[in-house]
């Protein structure tokens, strides 16, 4: 008798970039050197839950030649798998970000229209392709950012998200809002069928309030909670709120929270990702212990800020210790502003 196969693969799918960044928090404009760094949501992901022990595959579809075959490099470096992942002709996409200081803000470009990528049609996930991709996979984990890209591949991914479904592959969505993307506007829209089928859906505050007027409505993280649970009904939904911490919210409506960290570094950049890299991978590693896996959350993503890079190259041994040491976050109203202002994404 053949041994049933054991999942524990968090399989994130999505687009991969390379961002360009003036040193030293040097503005764009007269820089005459710009540091590479590979990245993309879901890649970002991948690589937080490898570096956790967990183990991670990336799939994509990326450009032919040697700007593909860097971006490739980088993620299998972080201990991602990325041997299916697709390569055809076109383009990687990139986005240049200017670092903030003093009073000017940190602001993102993005250089990411007609993709290798966004051209991903149905026809490019065969049976054969979804079944090896999912073989061993725990989760599915997608991005709103490529619901919202220039020409996204809407058709494939929903292909991709209901062949997981019927596969019995638990799936993960994340919202990403990113207001500079040609579809922003639409986002609530295209992310709906995700949300209210996904069993488990992360979110900032700041991105719920803005697209949804129910969550806008709310008055504190628990009501917030309650609201995104008609949109989300099979699902446990976990809010981010920057500095004041991050909630979540069972499907049978048990609450969860935790702090975060105090922390700092040049590593904002991805932190979100590392977020939900650790929640995933507590999930995996530690079974429903939902505070266990919000707790993991946090502390990758106070620990990500030490990492330069987008991709998270964590220390799995400092995320359990910090995260044993978290403590529940606050729930009132009152405590001011929930996460400091975004760079313009």
């Amino acid at each position: 008798m053949t041994a049933p196969t054991v999942r524990r693969t968090v399989v994130a799918v999505g687009e991969g970039l390379l961002r360009l960044t003036p040193p030293d928090a040097a503005p764009l404009v007269g820089a005459r050197t710009l540091e590479v760094h590979a990245g993309g949501a879901e890649a970002n992901v991948a690589a937080g839950v490898a570096s956790l022990g967990v183990p991670a595959r990336w799939w994509s579809r990326v450009a032919t030649g040697p700007i593909g075959d860097a971006l490739l490099h980088e993620v299998a470096a972080a201990g991602v798998d990325v041997d299916l992942v697709a390569r055809a002709d076109g383009r990687v996409g990139l986005y240049v970000a200017e670092i903030g200081r003093g009073e000017r803000p940190t602001r993102v470009t993005y250089d990411r229209a007609a993709t290798t990528f966004a051209g991903l049609r149905p026809e490019h996930l065969p049976d054969d392709l979804l079944e090896a991709l999912l073989k061993d996979a725990a989760w599915l984990h997608l991005s709103g950012i490529d619901l919202a890209i220039d020409g996204a591949p809407l058709a494939a991914l929903e292909r991709l998200w209901r062949h997981a479904g019927g596969a019995g592959v638990r799936r993960s969505f994340d919202v990403n809002r990113r207001a500079t993307l040609p579809g922003a506007a639409a986002l609530a829209e295209r992310s709906a069928p995700y949300v209210a089928s996904a069993d488990l859906v992360f979110v900032a505050e700041r991105d719920a309030r803005a697209l949804w007027p129910a969550a806008a409505a709310a008055v504190d993280p628990p009501a917030l909670l309650a609201a995104l649970a008609d949109l989300a009904p099979h699902a446990t939904v976990t809010v981010t709120r920057g500095a004041a911490g991050a909630w979540a919210r069972a499907g049978d409506g048990a609450l969860a929270s935790r702090a975060a960290p105090a922390t700092a570094g040049p590593g904002r950049i991805g932190r979100g990702d590392a977020f939900a890299a650790g929640v995933l991978a507590g999930h995996v590693a530690l079974g429903e212990d939902l505070e266990g896996a919000l707790a993991w959350g946090v502390a990758a993503a106070a620990l990500k800020m030490r990492v330069a890079s987008d991709l998270a190259h964590l220390d799995g041994d400092a995320v359990r210790a910090l995260a044993a040491r978290t403590t529940a976050a606050l729930a009132d109203a009152d405590l001011g502003p929930p996460s400091a202002p975004e760079p313009t994404r």
